[in-house]
């Protein structure tokens, strides 16, 4: 496998190079980066057949100046999206740059649909109803907890816990009360 990986580098593929860099690249060795004691990759595709970097950056402007609009389109915004996601990778992985230029320079990349259609391309898992089934099968333990809990929180919960008997018909209003009596047990603000 080692030297499959050290032909794919040496071919130019971009993930073998990036996730490789702590190990014999001296500009990293400066920055005290320990290597991963197990496989964790950093995913970034090569660009596309006919792709380069200046087409997808002009993507990305389009892309810009779609999220500007009143009233931007889902789909532009979504093929735009898939489109550039090499571009938007290697910026993340290489670049490392800070949350407010991400922001700036990709301002579709944190809405909510986009959330979990990058972690689609990402993990190749759907993040939404992962996490609510998670949320239905733990609800009979989260009860549980929130029924043991005495205090001003206790009181919080209970009334929580009120709620959810009466709601118990209602999928949606179950799995709402619930995360906001873990935010509870958790002492933030539920709202």
């Amino acid at each position: 496998m080692g030297n499959y990986r050290t032909k794919l580098r040496k071919a130019g593929c971009e993930e073998i190079a990036i996730n490789q860099r702590g190990k014999g690249a001296p500009e990293m060795a400066s920055k005290g980066l320990k290597r991963p004691k197990m496989f964790k990759g950093n995913y970034v595709p090569d660009l596309p057949e006919g792709q380069n970097e200046d087409r997808l950056e002009a993507e990305r402007k389009l892309l810009v100046e779609e999220m500007k609009k009143r009233n931007p389109s889902g789909t532009v915004i979504a093929s735009k999206m898939d489109q550039t996601f090499p571009l938007r990778r290697l910026e993340i992985v290489e670049a490392e740059l800070p949350v407010k230029t991400l922001k700036e320079r990709w301002p579709a990349h944190f809405t909510e649909r986009q959330v979990f259609a990058e972690f689609n391309r990402i993990a190749t898992t759907n993040l939404n109803s992962d996490f609510f089934g998670a949320v239905d099968r733990y609800t009979s333990r989260f009860l549980a907890i929130f029924k043991s809990k005495k205090g001003s929180v206790g009181e919080k919960l209970a009334e929580i816990v009120q709620q959810i008997d009466s709601r118990k018909q209602d999928v949606t209003a179950v799995r709402t009360l619930v995360l906001q009596g873990i935010s509870v047990l958790l002492g933030d603000d539920p709202r």
